[in-house]
């Protein structure tokens, strides 16, 4: 395979954290009248995001949680208020207005809008109470605590109907089940839970056949989800001969619709093992698996494994002491592009839609998104609710990749070596020059691995990273001829064998 020297285009905005990849870029912000404003500027900056996350935590309680703080407070400072200003603890009307209007809004389901219509009427009610209960005893701590339980029943509220956060699982599900719809109006999709992961099952749609059809598994990368293969799922699955179904896409544990543990893993094989036995498990109810980690634990489940524009091929060039210093406070603090939009609270919608589109315009003219084939409104809405949820997997960025989309630990390039990985290997990528992700790294795993096994590497044109939805009829050309391919190699080398 003969290399090219073709410049290759930057990465895209949302994988590419310039600060974070090169120490040298931080030059341009070392000029005095940067460092001055930096210094003038940087308590504000971190007092208003201090203020911006605590409000941000309070407001994304559970419902239960939120209301039986408020119940507290409510009724621990009406006793705490009384008995300092030496008014009657008998007056209960507040604190039992503001307790009715926490109750209300605990209560009542989400769509019931008289309900609601009643937790409003609740939360005025305790708002006139307090009124009269100034207006009666006029203490300065009074005034404070009716002031207080005026806004329980609204915090509360904020809990119950997600404003801050609006993320919300069964939004993402019937986003996911539309965009699905889009492309396949009359073909039979479920969504599904498997053991704790999304999962899409596109039924075996080609010509009969005696054999039972066989399984190709797709999973999704870094930032994405199952919505991203839309575009390939139907036509996949009428090609029997080389990508027979049942055909599944799963998204990965702490992605998407799959269950969303706390992930702060000890070790980086704990890291390792968060998504690998996830899938396994996944598999024992299936029978169907993918990647690369998973092949070398498992590789007797995997019949060809197929890597898409992968990252963490090659090792990375840098230490984590020579990493800058925004790199290392990020992964301190954990923050990915994920817990940003999670942090930008009731602006993450529209923070999620401007990086999605400045990323489309990035992208390739025949994207399914610039076509118009994909809603980008659509789009950005199942990109939103899929960051916004629960935090889990998306510290993948840090437990397994190193700026630049390098691996931190083991690269692939030492899994996927003669002796280590038995399982037959293609790589595909996106255009040379289109494709951000370094082709050269997976020529050099080929070379070392045809030696000793089937390994192969295809380029799909006019594609980027994304090279299922910049090129969707051009991937699913390559992913077919390259099954086939290997299944022909495989049944010459069966009859060599005697």
């Amino acid at each position: 395979m003969a290399k090219t020297s073709t410049q290759r285009s930057a990465p895209p905005l949302l994988l590419q954290w310039r600060l974070l990849q090169n120490p040298m870029s931080l030059s341009a912000f070392r000029k005095p009248a940067f460092v001055v404003a930096a210094v003038v500027c940087t308590p504000i900056l971190v007092c208003v995001a201090a203020l911006w996350a605590v409000l941000g935590h309070l407001c994304t309680r559970r419902t239960s949680v939120a209301a039986t703080v408020a119940l507290l407070i409510t009724w621990s400072a009406h006793f705490l208020c009384g008995y300092h200003d030496g008014a009657s603890t008998g007056a209960l009307h507040l604190p039992s207005a503001t307790s009715l209007a926490v109750v209300a809004v605990g209560i009542a389901p989400i769509r019931s809008t008289w309900l609601m219509a009643f937790a409003v009427g609740a939360a005025a009610a305790s708002v006139v109470s307090a009124r009269h209960n100034i207006l009666l005893q006029g203490g300065h701590n009074t005034h404070s605590v009716s002031a207080l339980m005026c806004l329980l029943p609204a915090w509360v509220a904020i809990c119950k109907l997600r404003l801050w956060c609006p993320a919300d699982e069964r939004v993402l599900h019937d986003i996911e089940h539309a965009i699905y719809r889009t492309f396949a109006p009359d073909h039979e999709i479920h969504l599904r839970h498997i053991a704790g992961l999304g999962t899409v099952h596109v039924p075996y749609s080609g010509e009969k056949m005696s054999a039972s059809p066989r399984a190709l598994v797709l999973v999704h990368g870094y930032l994405a989800g199952n919505a991203f293969w839309a575009a390939n799922l139907e036509e996949l699955s009428k090609h029997f001969d080389v990508i027979m179904c049942p055909q599944f896409a799963v998204e990965w544990k702490g992605i998407g619709r799959s269950a969303r543990p706390t992930f702060i893993p000890k070790s980086d094989e704990e890291a390792d093992a968060f998504f690998v036995e996830s899938l396994e498990e996944w598999r024992r109810e299936m029978q169907a698996m993918f990647s690369t980690y998973y092949s070398s634990k498992y590789a007797k489940h995997v019949e060809h494994l197929v890597l898409i524009s992968p990252a963490g091929v090659n090792p990375s060039p840098l230490t984590r002491d020579q990493l800058s210093l925004p790199a290392k406070m990020a992964s301190a603090f954990l923050i990915t592009p994920m817990s940003l939009v999670r942090f930008a609270g009731p602006i993450g919608p529209h923070l999620a839609y401007w990086l999605v589109r400045r990323r489309v315009a990035k992208t390739p003219p025949a994207n399914i998104i610039r076509t118009g084939e994909m809603d980008l409104q659509r789009f950005a809405l199942y990109c939103y609710h899929n960051w916004a949820l629960k935090a889990s997997g998306d510290i993948a960025y840090y437990t397994h990749l190193h700026p630049g989309a390098s691996a931190r630990t083991t690269p692939l390039s030492d899994l996927l070596v003669p002796g280590k990985a038995s399982v037959p290997v293609t790589f595909l990528y996106g255009d040379v020059g289109v494709d951000w992700m370094n082709h050269e790294h997976g020529e050099a795993v080929v070379r070392q691995l045809e030696k000793a096994q089937y390994a192969m590497l295809r380029c799909v044109p006019l594609a980027g990273h994304q090279v299922f939805m910049d090129n969707p009829k051009g991937f699913n050309r390559a992913l077919v001829q390259a099954i086939k391919k290997h299944d022909v190699h495989m049944r010459a080398t069966s009859t060599r064998t005697p």
